[in-house]
């Protein structure tokens, strides 16, 4: 079983994101898997209602799980980092 300690609560609570604005203005891709029982689909939607520049783009991949670690979700993830690092 996964333990879970005080400390990384309280990390996470010292990191959190959406309440203010998110300041990139680089690039930024966000893939997600709808069937992700870990972090709900719709977290991507508020990460990327909070980035202040212009080139956010989500991928959201349906029957993709938390891990995204089949071929085709992997295929996804290697195109997805190809198209921001091409020249």
């Amino acid at each position: 079983p996964l333990r879970i300690g005080r400390h990384l609560i309280e990390d996470g609570r010292a990191n959190l994101l959406l309440g203010n604005p998110i300041p990139l203005a680089c690039p930024v891709r966000l893939v997600q898997g709808q069937n992700d029982t870990s972090v709900p689909w719709q977290h991507s939607l508020k990460i990327a209602e909070r980035i202040t520049g212009g080139n956010v783009r989500i991928t959201f991949i349906k029957d993709g799980d938390h891990r995204l670690s089949r071929a085709e979700d992997l295929a996804t993830i290697c195109a997805t980092v190809d198209e921001v690092i091409a020249p």
